[in-house]
């Protein structure tokens, strides 16, 4: 948000949030746990850095969906929330509620 000059209401406005949940996030008050901090991978930031680079560049609420959504593709497709899931629910390991089963390629 600060890299775009972007002011954390507009930002709070594009993503569809309140200016109070992004200055939670901002300040980790919001998705502290230790399991979603393992989850902060480069690859994972490095995602929301592309997506945050086009909602900055396009504003527009399309433009942020577009992006918030390829991110999201981007991570299922990844498989980087599987850790994550199984370590909230171990029952849930080799699900395939994001995506199909594991490829064997």
């Amino acid at each position: 948000m600060q890299k775009y000059g972007m002011k954390q209401k507009e930002a709070a406005r594009i993503l569809g949030v309140t200016d109070a949940a992004v200055s939670q996030y901002l300040s980790e008050k919001r998705a502290t746990k230790r399991s979603l901090r393992a989850f902060r991978t480069k690859e994972f930031d490095d995602l929301v850095k592309h997506a945050a680079g086009i909602i900055a560049s396009s504003p527009g609420e399309v433009e942020a969906m577009k992006a918030m959504c390829l991110c999201c593709s981007s991570i299922r497709a990844r498989r980087l929330l599987c850790a994550l899931h199984e370590e909230m629910a171990p029952q849930l390991r080799n699900c395939e509620f994001c995506l199909p089963a594991k490829s064997s390629t």
